[in-house]
């Protein structure tokens, strides 16, 4: 038998402990000195793809993570579909802007600058569970309201004109119904009804049904007067669902306050 000295013991101890070291650091790695454990990577921003309503986005699972209790957050923690994706059954054309939010952030987020588009874009936030943008779209949707009556209220700045018969001035051009006083808060109130720009419902076209069918009427309308022009939730009738506000004469209910 061969005798092994302290020296070759304590060496041997060593390679050993340096073998099961290394082996630690190793990955699940198949190679032709067997299987080992890979080291631990850092963790990569995964892509995510993105079906909204028939249109493609791409995006990061750490992006679409930035509100937590959002639909969005829950949707990509779970399993995507067959190809790959997320499908997400909501009007693509708004969906630039949620992404945009969740890239930017509250404070560098730029809204729509009309009504109409921040209102369809709130809708789209409630329906994701997007709180901070829906509370950020109230506010939008307030100045909007504040600029239109300030607006309304502001004198003509508009130059006179040369006329043959400056005895008889040109009649002014119809500008609709008075702006109410409380026109801020009404809009505030009609957005947090959260019903602009909605589907029809079956409910509201069988009263409008109803009404014109018992009292003879050619066109019955369900009418919701926003900023810069009236919105139908249910008509009978009219081919349209929408015109000016001022062509509207349910405005002038709004007088006096």
């Amino acid at each position: 038998s061969r005798h092994i000295g302290p020296s070759q013991r304590l060496q041997r101890a060593s390679s050993s402990q340096s073998r099961a070291a290394m082996a630690e650091c190793m990955g699940c790695v198949t190679g032709p000195c067997g299987t080992r454990r890979a080291p631990p990577r850092a963790p990569k921003q995964q892509r995510v793809e993105l079906n909204v309503g028939g249109k493609r986005f791409t995006s990061s699972r750490h992006t679409l993570s930035q509100c937590p209790t959002s639909l969005l957050a829950a949707l990509v923690s779970g399993c995507p579909q067959e190809d790959g994706s997320y499908f997400i059954d909501r009007d693509p054309d708004f969906f630039g802007f949620v992404l945009s939010f969740l890239r930017d952030g509250a404070e560098h987020f730029v809204p729509p600058d009309d009504a109409r588009s921040c209102a369809w874009l709130r809708r789209e936030a409630i329906q994701l569970g997007m709180e901070q943008l829906v509370m950020l779209l109230n506010r939008k949707l307030a100045e909007l309201a504040e600029k239109g009556a300030q607006q309304a209220f502001a004198p003509s700045t508009q130059p006179p004109t040369d006329s043959l018969f400056p005895c008889l001035p040109e009649p002014p051009a119809y500008v609709g119904a008075p702006i109410p006083n409380n026109e801020t808060q009404r809009i505030a109130t009609l957005n947090g009804l959260g019903v602009l720009y909605t589907s029809r419902e079956h409910h509201y076209d069988c009263i409008v049904d109803v009404i014109a069918a018992l009292l003879d009427m050619p066109i019955v309308l369900v009418s919701l007067v926003s900023a810069d022009e009236q919105w139908f939730k249910a008509r009978c009738g009219l081919d349209c669902s929408t015109t000016s506000r001022s062509s509207s004469f349910c405005a002038f209910t709004f007088k006096p306050e």
